[in-house]
This record gives C-alpha cells, structure tokens and sequence, in this order.
C-alpha cells in the first residue's frame, strides 16, 4: 500500500514487476490520518510504503513489530528517483524477510529497524550496506560476531 506522496508511476512500476500495489486512494483513504492509514495496512496486512518520516514514530511508538513500514528517503523525491530507489531496494532484498519491521531506504544504504521478540524494551538494527571496515551495524556493535551470524 503506498501512502498518497508517492506518485501513480511507482503502482504502476510495481504492478509490472509482480506485486499487488494501490495507493492509499484507491482503497478510500485519501486524506486520512495517518493513525488510520497504518491501523488499515495493519489490518489487510499490506505492507505501507511512504516518503513521511511520521510512519516512522507511529511504527516506534504503536506498531512496532506488527506493521511493515517502508520509509523511503531519495536525496531528490521525484517520480523517476523514487522509482529508481524502489527498484534497486527490491534487487538487494526480499521485503517478505522483514515483516513487522520498519525499512528506512536510502540512496547509499537500507536500514532495516526491528525488535526482537524475545526483548520488550530495545530494539536492534541492520545496515545492510557495510561501514568503511566491511562489517555491518550488528557487527560493529558486536564485534565477536562473525559475518553471516548477525540475525536479520
């Protein structure tokens, strides 16, 4: 499901390649608050994809674990960069592996923000895109863990 600031193209791109894509307003949720939209999303178990960082604190703060977010940040929000951000967000990962989870795309790196169900209080975090040292954030946190054994 893809909130009302990202444009037409980008449903129609998605559609192409093989996903079921609508925009918040055509499901009948134009000018809706975003508590609603994300409560909606939750419930149909879509995944919400956005360019408004509010997704981001309604997931922190209400829906964490539960709803999918997709917080797209290009350095330019145009149609044709958006596109281009999405497409090569989708050559990198399989979002199906990060349900219940907030994925923060930009140009350089895909963060991908979770808690773990075993915790009730923190939350982790996984760069998937390697600092100047080759590792990734959990291992740079954690430096006894070898690569590949950091939990997605």
């Amino acid at each position: 499901m893809l909130d009302e600031n990202l444009p037409v193209s980008l449903v129609e791109f998605l559609r192409s390649t093989g996903f079921e894509a609508y925009r918040v307003s055509d499901i009948g949720l134009r000018g809706a608050k975003d508590e609603e939209i994300a409560n909606f999303a939750l419930r149909e178990g879509y995944v919400l994809m956005t360019l408004d960082k509010d997704f981001g604190y309604i997931y922190h703060r209400l829906l964490r674990g539960r709803l999918t977010v997709v917080l797209l940040r290009p350095r330019v929000p145009i149609p044709q960069s958006i596109i281009s951000l999405v497409g090569s967000m989708l050559k990198k990962i399989n979002i199906a592996d990060y349900m219940g989870r907030l994925i923060v795309v930009g140009e350089r790196r895909i963060r991908i923000i979770w808690r773990p169900a075993s915790h009730g209080i923190w939350w982790g975090r996984r760069d998937l895109n390697p600092g100047p040292t080759g590792l990734t954030a959990p291992e740079r946190l954690h430096p006894r863990l070898k690569a590949g054994q950091a939990d997605p």
